[in-house]
């Protein structure tokens, strides 16, 4: 039983491919333009930009707000490392921060913590597709007149009160991986209200190149982040019934949730979701209530063809983190807590209720194994 799997048919896309391949046209094309207007109008938001992947995303957002040597970011330690590594290739110092048990986000009373005179932004992460607290870090931010970038690459299509995820900040960062709610094979997007900053992204997405006529002009340095006219076909015709996926997805999920009821070994994460609010469920997430090795777990999952994996990454653990900033393990104990303590299990739009009644027997088996049942 796979982890993630695509909602995505080659009958969708096949006349496009077709199409674009005969142009000859890969890339800076007519769908690629689509595919960003298809972005904007869904999220309603002025601008969006597609690019090479979401850590081309989170990288050019930085760039783009001058964030380079000397500057601090706050990012949630609980995270894949890519949201934290986009501020150390710039430079600057990404600042970990401890999350919320109940949710596995960025805790506002956290952040508080870390500002400094050096804080330029904040970046919370929308984990697993459930909405962070914006309200009260927009507030921090106001305060303390810092930027906010949305790591929403698992968010898309999730929800905070009447505003969609990635357009409540001051820049959006979506990921189009396999394991998102839409893929392109590898992708990402940037959204913002500001055409300074959209104008400045679009220049750093293409080697800072300013092209008018036949004359080009290299206006600063700049990277080859551009995504593809194959992938933007692949990404437009999931936008298109996006959704009719997230609805799914949720459903889904409310399945999942009654049946690991059944297990007082296990909940699910997000404990609960407010009001008004929407996940997206881009993984289906349980925290383990006992103490385990989640590493047999997953193994004894694999065994019995359940792939499964940790939910994500304590970064302070990770060794370029430990070497550079000295951190001790259990520093950030929520962090900890959450990546030794949870793991994510297979979850997608083709799985059935038998695929959850055989996953939930399968854990049900190990847990007794455990106890010597």
């Amino acid at each position: 039983m796979r982890l993630a799997y695509p909602d995505l048919e080659f009958k969708e896309v096949k006349a496009q491919l077709k199409q674009v391949i005969d142009s000859g046209w890969l890339t800076k094309g007519p769908n690629t333009r689509e595919l960003e207007d298809a972005i904007s109008r869904y999220l309603n938001v002025k601008y969006a930009i597609a690019v090479s992947s979401g850590t081309a995303a989170l990288h050019l957002c930085l760039l783009s707000l001058g964030i380079g040597p000397g500057d601090e970011v706050i990012v949630p330690d609980f995270t894949f490392p890519a949201t934290c590594n986009a501020v150390e290739l710039c430079g600057a110092k990404a600042v970990l921060t401890d999350i919320e048990l109940d949710n596995f986000n960025i805790a506002p009373d956290e952040i508080k913590k870390k500002i400094t005179g050096r804080t330029r932004a904040i970046i919370p992460v929308h984990q697993f597709g459930t909405p962070a607290q914006m309200e009260e870090i927009l507030k921090i931010s106001k305060k303390h007149n810092l930027h906010v970038i949305e790591d929403a690459a698992c968010a898309l299509g999730a929800r905070h009160s009447k505003k969609m995820c990635g357009a409540i900040g001051d820049l959006g960062c979506f990921s189009f991986h396999p394991r998102k709610i839409i893929t392109t094979g590898e992708g990402g997007a940037i959204t913002t209200n500001s055409l300074s900053l959209a104008k400045r992204l679009r220049l750093l997405r293409e080697h800072g190149m300013e092209q008018k006529g036949a004359k080009r002009s290299f206006l600063t340095l700049g990277l080859n982040y551009r995504i593809s006219e194959v992938a933007s076909v692949l990404g437009l015709a999931q936008l298109k019934k996006i959704e009719r996926i997230i609805k799914k997805r949720v459903q889904l999920a409310g399945e999942f949730r009654r049946y690991i009821a059944g297990l007082d070994e296990l909940s699910a994460v997000p404990g609960f979701i407010d009001k008004g609010s929407r996940c997206a469920f881009q993984s289906f997430v349980v925290k383990i209530n006992r103490k385990i090795d989640t590493f047999k777990l997953i193994t004894f999952l694999k065994a019995r063809n359940i792939e499964s994996t940790f939910s994500n990454t304590a970064t302070h653990l990770q060794p370029y983190y430990q070497k550079k900033y000295g951190f001790k393990k259990g520093e950030l104990k929520n962090s900890l807590f959450a990546f030794k303590n949870s793991i994510a299990l297979p979850f997608h739009c083709r799985m059935e209720k038998r695929d959850f009644r055989k996953v939930v027997a399968v854990l049900k088996q190990y847990f007794s194994k455990e106890k010597g049942i």
